[in-house]
């Protein structure tokens, strides 16, 4: 049976959102890892200390080694107490799930060297952007990354001195590889995402630019102006904001259909093309 991480978050959900001090908290935990087991066969040992380990790793008091010292409760505050440590423990279930990919890729690209694998961690922390730490051999190993012993505690440390990563480590000496992401890593992770769909939203404008090029040829328009004034199109995409852009091409295309280089018809289909909207420009 193969893992299902999207039903297995469904089911979970549902729990969390369901669950009330009038439940029965013991019955519900014992739901969680039979489901757990049920949709994620193959590596339920992890998630299931996740739900076991996680809690108590970074939620230990003092007054749990001497409860003589807390002060009484009243039995609604332990059983609210009960209920809000079995959401805290569903939730971080949760987020490992959201933090896996359906292959061991990253971008098309195995991830195998040790670059790889720091990109990968920072991009998948960055979803999970808040005050937990999370085990990167537990991410990895979620997503069938191979890493040697001790591996994640060094790409831990690497990354955490560069600024990206805070350790655990550094306030609880049993950190081992537990990490959360710095503002820097955040930000950093940001700037890749965005320089990436810029990349992408220019690659996409030059192939509606290669497709004119091409309607251009075979409707017998072979002048030099015409061909410079769309290599300039294409160069200001990138340093113009949307609207700004969208005005040179409308501007270039009637300079073009007034000195009647091209025609009407053709201006309306390179506008189209290149803006994705109806736009009649000439009356």
């Amino acid at each position: 049976m193969k893992n299902n991480p999207e039903l297995l978050t469904e089911n979970l959900n549902k729990i969390y959102s369901s669950l009330t001090v009038k439940g029965n908290i013991e019955k519900t935990e014992k739901k969680v890892k039979n489901l757990i087991k049920d949709y994620f066969p193959n590596n339920y040992k992890i998630l299931e200390d996740v739900f076991e380990l996680d809690f108590y790793k970074f939620n230990k008091s003092v007054f749990d080694d001497f409860p003589f010292l807390s002060e009484k409760k009243s039995k609604e505050q332990i059983e609210q107490e009960e209920i809000n440590k079995l959401k805290s423990k569903i939730s971080k279930i949760i987020d490992y799930l959201s933090l896996i990919e359906f292959h061991n890729t990253y971008d098309g690209i195995l991830i195998t060297t040790i670059n790889e694998k720091k990109e990968f961690i920072l991009k998948k922390l960055n979803l999970v952007f808040n005050d937990n730490y999370y085990s990167l051999s537990k991410i990895l190993d979620l997503n069938h990354i191979e890493n040697r012993q001790g591996e994640t505690r060094e790409l831990a440390e690497d990354l955490a001195k560069r600024g990206y990563l805070i350790m655990f480590s550094q306030y609880n000496n049993n950190g081992d590889d537990y990490v959360k992401l710095s503002v820097k890593g955040a930000s950093y992770i940001e700037r890749k995402t965005s320089k990436k769909i810029k990349n992408n939203s220019q690659k996409e404008i030059d192939d509606k630019i290669e497709k004119i090029t091409e309607m251009l040829i075979k409707l017998g328009y072979g002048q030099e102006i015409i061909f410079n004034e769309m290599e300039e199109i294409r160069n200001l995409h990138s340093k113009l904001n949307k609207k700004n852009w969208s005005e040179l091409v409308k501007g270039k295309l009637i300079d073009l259909g007034l000195s009647q280089v091209i025609n009407k018809e053709t201006i309306s289909k390179i506008f189209e093309t290149l803006i994705d909207q109806k736009f009649q420009l000439l009356n």
